[in-house]
């Protein structure tokens, strides 16, 4: 009778082959989850981008409406709504305050030029800025004028019609401006001197001037 023969592989070969029996499970369990959270990866990164995408067409969507009202806006009070490109700068004044270059006082706006020339051609160049020579009528004009101490000599809206030291003076908007007995005004018996600038040095005073003399000036125009 024949004897059979087995053959016992050694423990360590059948420990490898267990062990790779395992790797390989666990291979085959760890592939759908790897494959979820990649896919699962992609979308979140998707989604990112689609709410990217949205927050920007929102914004200019919205910067548009806001824009739209702000015209609509200056349509309703302005009566007429012109393109930018047929504006004058000088001419066109924020629904909230000054244009830009003038500064903000109280009820008017001011502007300042530096460039000389003769009292005629600075109330000219106010007027074609849809304003006037300044009026400074209050001691608080005055005072406000004075924190310019760089502008020496500026024309302002003040002339008279006559000669003599006791010719009276006009504001440019038809107002009598009573000058004696005021520390503000510089008085002078020399004839001929119909306009008047404001001096800043050392002290603020307005002098009577001839209308030709050469000097800055100071534009105002009221707040709608």
């Amino acid at each position: 009778m024949a004897t059979e023969t087995r053959t016992e592989m050694p423990d360590y070969i059948n420990t490898r082959v267990n062990e790779g029996r395992q790797s390989a499970e666990k291979t085959e369990n760890c592939l759908p989850g790897g494959k979820m959270y990649k896919v699962i990866g992609i979308s979140f990164g998707l989604l990112c981008i689609i709410q990217f995408t949205l927050n920007v067409v929102l914004h200019l969507r919205g910067t548009g409406v806001c824009n739209k009202l702000d015209f609509d806006y200056i349509d309703s009070t302005n009566g007429t709504l012109m393109s930018p490109e047929v504006l004058d700068g000088n001419a066109v004044q924020n629904f909230r305050g000054c244009p830009v270059g003038w500064l903000e006082y109280k009820s008017s706006c001011y502007q300042f030029t530096d460039e000389r020339n003769d009292w005629e051609y600075a109330s000219d160049d106010c007027e074609a800025k849809r304003a006037h020579l300044a009026i400074l009528d209050d001691a608080d004009k005055m005072d406000f004028l004075g924190m310019f101490k760089d502008r020496l000599t500026v024309w302002i809206g003040l002339r008279s019609q006559q000669d003599g030291p006791l010719t009276a003076w006009t504001w440019v908007d038809g107002r009598q401006y009573t000058y004696r007995n005021n520390d503000n005004w510089l008085q002078s018996s020399h004839q001929s001197l119909n306009c008047a600038y404001a001096d800043q040095h050392p002290i603020l005073h307005l002098v009577p001037a001839s209308c030709q003399e050469q000097h800055g000036w100071l534009c105002e125009k009221e707040l709608k």
